[in-house]
């Protein structure tokens, strides 16, 4: 599977709140990512192991998400305003798990987010 190929849409990702050191938390600013989003339902198992179903799986062409962080499917520009928290925004997700696995050709990694 060639990931160029398939990652044709754009995302929005913030990467997981860090503590701003005042008792708070806050995220970095937003950054475009290429992906291919699956509106599908996965059953997966959250850091407590309970089983959970999800809101869509989200593939990536390199791992530069992780979990704790946000996907929005659409652009920097179709963010109304200028909020950088993404649990404030509608159609912002929490990443709930990333896993990634090699091709066989081993040339390119698979990266899914499930959401």
């Amino acid at each position: 599977m060639n990931m160029r190929e398939k990652c044709r849409q754009t995302a929005v990702y913030w990467a997981a709140p860090v503590s701003d050191g005042r008792g708070s938390w806050t995220f970095t600013a937003p950054a475009e990512i290429t992906v291919r989003w699956d509106n599908t339902s996965v059953e997966y198992k959250d850091t407590q192991g309970e089983v959970k179903v999800s809101t869509a799986v989200v593939l990536l062409k390199s791992g530069v998400v992780v979990v704790g962080g946000y996907l929005y499917l659409g652009t920097l520009a179709s963010i109304t305003g200028t909020n950088t928290d993404p649990t404030a925004i509608a159609g912002a997700y929490p990443i709930m798990q990333v896993a990634s696995t090699p091709v066989i050709s081993n040339r390119q990694t698979i990266v899914k987010a499930i959401l």
